[in-house]
């Protein structure tokens, strides 16, 4: 009796490893076997981009521009408001210096009033002045109706055709993706997460990945942040890859082994190195 039960344990046992497979490779198959096609994007048009690499650099950089105008401004941005001369205020998105990225919300400056002037500069304020430049928008003030904010200020200034969107919430990008669907967006550390995972179940090509461009550091909590196998994988999807920022000239090689299309420097003198 003893015996009976355990082969039908072994039994019960091989019936679902079995099972399992061949879900895992009917999913990987139908990964294999989607097709993708290149969107045609006038921000990644041959007129636009750098000749080898793509050169993104934080928009206190700016004037680079003067030497190289296809470089690719980053711009942090969050939540602040003006305050008319009624007394009513009104939200504006506010563009964030690279060194302030790290202090604590609550310390940045977020309120004008009449007769004192916002000191940082708005969003829609950059982007217009720079007409014929790209952005990378970065924002990850997960407030409510950010999403409106952001559109309003890129829709005010013109510039639905030069930015990319990148935050580390998903509910940002997803929120304006919804409504604006023909703009680029970049990626989260959970579309990361996703990916990586997959690939570690040898279902790479059934990873969900929805984002037009993958934007990731090289190194993610201390692990690498993409492998060979995910960047041929996001090629074949006709993705882009950016990553940075880059600290170093070694960190720099790296990202290029990874054929990334774009480098980030939050330090431009590191170019030089």
């Amino acid at each position: 009796m003893g015996m009976k039960n355990i082969a039908k344990f072994v039994s019960l046992i091989l019936s679902t490893f079995f099972i399992v497979f061949m879900l895992l490779s009917t999913v990987r198959l139908w990964g294999e076997g989607q097709r993708y096609f290149p969107y045609d994007s006038e921000y990644f048009k041959a007129e636009n981009v750098r000749a080898n690499e793509e050169l993104i650099l934080p928009w206190e950089q700016s004037f680079f521009l003067e030497q190289d105008k296809h470089i690719i401004l980053w711009i942090e941005t969050y939540i602040g408001s003006e305050v008319d001369a009624a007394g009513k205020e009104q939200p504006v998105m506010l563009a964030m210096p690279w060194m302030d990225r790290d202090k604590p919300r609550k310390s940045l400056e977020k309120k004008s009033s009449p007769t004192r002037p916002l000191l940082r500069q708005l969003l829609a304020e950059i982007l217009e002045k720079y007409p014929q430049a790209r952005f990378i928008i970065s924002c990850d003030d997960n407030r409510e109706q950010v999403h409106q904010y952001l559109s309003t200020a890129i829709e005010q200034a013109h510039a639905e055709t030069h930015v990319i969107i990148q935050s580390k919430y998903d509910t940002i990008l997803i929120s304006l993706k919804e409504q604006r669907p023909t703009w680029l967006f970049g990626s989260t550390p959970s579309d990361l997460a996703r990916v990586k995972t997959m690939d570690g179940m040898w279902l790479l090509a059934a990873a969900p990945f929805k984002g037009d461009v993958m934007i990731v550091p090289l190194k993610h909590r201390g692990r690498d942040s993409l492998n060979h196998n995910i960047v041929q994988e996001l090629k074949k999807r006709f993705k882009k890859i950016i990553i940075g920022p880059l600290n170093n000239a070694e960190e720099a090689r790296a990202a290029r082994q990874l054929q990334a299309d774009g480098l980030f420097y939050s330090d431009p003198t590191v170019i030089l190195q």
